[in-house]
């Protein structure tokens, strides 16, 4: 299996407290942890 994190995106309730945010189907959840993110940036 391939995980191509281009792909996601963010939902609109991620921007404005006002849209409520949908949960994700129980078939995309994952049992492994997925050690990725931003990096903080440090001046």
């Amino acid at each position: 299996m391939k995980l191509d994190f281009n792909y996601s995106y963010n939902p609109s309730c991620a921007y404005d407290d006002a849209w409520a945010c949908p949960l994700a189907p129980y078939e995309n959840r994952l049992d492994a942890p997925i050690r990725a993110g931003e990096m903080t940036y440090h001046a």
